[in-house]
This record gives structure tokens, sequence and C-alpha cells, in this order.
């Protein structure tokens, strides 16, 4: 599994996580599948709070799912002069 988070100018995020399985996820309601499926839930969740939500097959391997989280103030500040940066507090859309 491989995560990608990317800072945009606007202080939204875009958060990529990307999985071996060349299978496309679903987005389960809130019961659950009747076949007792455990994937999907995540992705409820991630499209009540996403300002974009989409998934793709990659071509060398598995799927990716990314979500852009719109950005109400700078989620990440410099906090040294190397300009490194630490995770601050991050604000979800309304």
């Amino acid at each position: 599994m491989w995560l990608t988070i990317v800072e945009l100018e606007d202080g939204g995020l875009i958060v990529a996580v990307s999985d071996p399985v060349r299978v496309l996820p679903e987005i389960l309601e809130a019961e659950g599948c009747a076949d007792g499926r455990e994937g999907g839930r995540g992705l409820r969740v991630d499209a009540r709070i996403a300002a974009e939500l989409d998934w793709f097959l990659r071509s060398d391997v598995g799927k990716t799912v990314r979500a852009r989280l719109a950005g109400r103030a700078r989620a990440l500040r410099p906090t040294s002069s190397s300009g490194q940066s630490s995770l601050m507090e991050v604000q979800s859309p309304a």
C-alpha cells in the first residue's frame, strides 16, 4: 500500500492511497453488504468530507483512490529555517 499527501496552494490536500489489487472499490451503504464484505466503508466517509473523490486502475499495478480536501487555512506550515513542514490543524469542509 502506498500513501501520497500533497498540499495545495489554497491549503487543501490531495490524499491518494494505492494498493496492488486491480478491483475498483464500491461505496457501501451504512448497513454494509449482505454478503458480509468489509471493504468500502472508508469511501463512504471520504465521500462525505472530500470536495472531490475518484479512483482509477494504475497501468503498472493495482488501483489508486484519491480525495481532494478543501482548505480553509493552511494545513502545513514551516517549523524550521530548513523549510521542513509539520502537520498542523487540518479543517474539513462543513
